[in-house]
This record gives C-alpha cells, sequence and structure tokens, in this order.
C-alpha cells in the first residue's frame, strides 16, 4: 500500500483532509498516552489543563 505524505506538494503545501486526519489522531494518541502514563500532575496542573480544555471545546464549538 502506499503512503499518502502529510504534505501535498502538488498545490502549494496544501494539507489534505486525510493528513490532517492522520496529524489530529497521532497528536491525540500521543498526549492520549502522556497523560496516562503521567503521575507527576499535581491538583493545580490538572485544574489549568482541564481550564485549557474547556477552552478549546468552547472555541471549537462557537
Amino acid at each position: 500500500m502506499m503512503k499518502i505524505p502529510f504534505q501535498d506538494n502538488r498545490s502549494s503545501m496544501n494539507l489534505r483532509w486525510t493528513d490532517i486526519l492522520k496529524i489530529n489522531t497521532f497528536r491525540f494518541q500521543e498526549l492520549s498516552e502522556l497523560l496516562e502514563t503521567c503521575d507527576e500532575l499535581g491538583k493545580d496542573e490538572l485544574l489549568r489543563l482541564k481550564q485549557i480544555i474547556e477552552k478549546k471545546l468552547t472555541l471549537f464549538h462557537a
């Protein structure tokens, strides 16, 4: 099977929707694994992280 590159060099470096989906999936998996294995975050850091996620979700739905 031929791999599709992240960058589409044929049309001024525009990303394909499949590239965006792959990048988002990769970022989610990487972040999810980091959070699952991290036991050093304190209450303040977790609350700040929650605020950042809520802000992103609010802006996403707006």
